[in-house]
């Protein structure tokens, strides 16, 4: 039932997740179903009705302020670093963390540190 801390999400599932937030709270004055959330390798919508909610939701409210973490991977072949940075932009102060790696989660020191760095900078609401 809720509230619930965060989200994590990777690929598609980061999209959805990012969906899922994007839409679940109607007005800027809603509260935000979850604390944070971490999406790798996510990316806009490419389906056009979808985008259109999208675009109807940012040309009514300015970006979403729940805090979220976008990993992306400098060679990735399904998603490009372009497509993180969209689907960021949806969103009040977006951190973005690059690895060297493809189309993954990454697992190296760097990113552990990126995801405590993350989760501490979180408002206990």
């Amino acid at each position: 039932d809720g509230p619930y801390d965060g989200l994590l999400g990777f690929s598609q599932g980061a999209t959805l997740a990012a969906l899922f937030l994007l839409l679940a709270a109607p007005t800027p004055d809603s509260p935000p179903p979850v604390r944070c959330a971490i999406l790798v390798a996510g990316f806009l919508p490419r389906d056009a009705s979808v985008l259109e909610q999208l675009e109807a939701r940012a040309s009514v409210h300015p970006p979403l302020a729940v805090p979220t973490l976008h990993v992306a991977g400098e060679t990735d072949g399904f998603v490009p670093i372009e497509s993180t940075r969209a689907l960021a932009a949806a969103f009040e102060h977006p951190v973005l963390f690059l690895h060297p790696g493809g189309h993954g989660i990454p697992t190296g020191a760097g990113f552990r540190a990126a995801v405590v760095e993350f989760l501490a900078s979180v408002p206990d609401d």
